[in-house]
């Protein structure tokens, strides 16, 4: 297995459907991407959060930002479901989510939308000071927040392994 880090999401992406990545750990499962990607079972549920500076006392939701400014990621689904459900809310893309993070505690956008588990990792091991979640987005169905492994279709072997490797997993606990 050789890991690979350094990428925006889009350039991961990418890379997944040439073939040249063969496994995310995370992804979120919706129709679209079960087009050209296989998944395994869920193993954890992570909702996409709203992310707001320390000093925000006015955005509690995306309702609320209504004519302000939101980082997401390029390419991302949360970036593509803003657009369809709140258009009136001015994206900024950025690279990544310690970029948008950044953007918040800089107050050049108003608040950043991403994944809690990604959010709390990049929080936990790098130093972004005032900013807080402020709560659930609310653009995920409850099914679409459980996470999975995915694989390329062409990789189903890989899938079955991986599927394997859990259910043993889960029986050790």
């Amino acid at each position: 297995v050789e890991w690979i880090n350094g990428y925006s999401w889009s350039e991961l992406i990418d890379l997944f459907k040439k073939g040249e990545i063969h496994i995310i750990p995370t992804f979120y499962k919706n129709e679209e991407r079960k087009k050209y990607i296989y998944f395994t079972s869920s193993y954890a549920t992570n909702p996409s959060v709203l992310v707001t500076h320390t000093d925000n006392k006015l955005y509690k939701s995306l309702k609320d930002l209504k004519g302000r400014k939101i980082a997401l990621m390029s390419g991302d689904a949360t970036a593509r479901i803003i657009a369809r459900q709140y258009p009136e809310i001015e994206q900024v893309p950025v690279k990544n989510i310690k970029e948008g993070l950044q953007a918040v505690s800089d107050k050049n956008v108003e608040a950043f939308a991403g994944s809690i588990g990604t959010v709390s990792y990049i929080l936990d091991h790098n130093y972004i000071p005032n900013v807080k979640v402020v709560g659930d987005t609310g653009l995920l169905k409850r099914s679409e927040e459980h996470t999975s492994e995915l694989q390329s279709r062409q990789y189903l072997v890989c899938r079955l392994l991986l599927e394997k490797k859990k259910k043993k997993k889960q029986k050790q606990h």
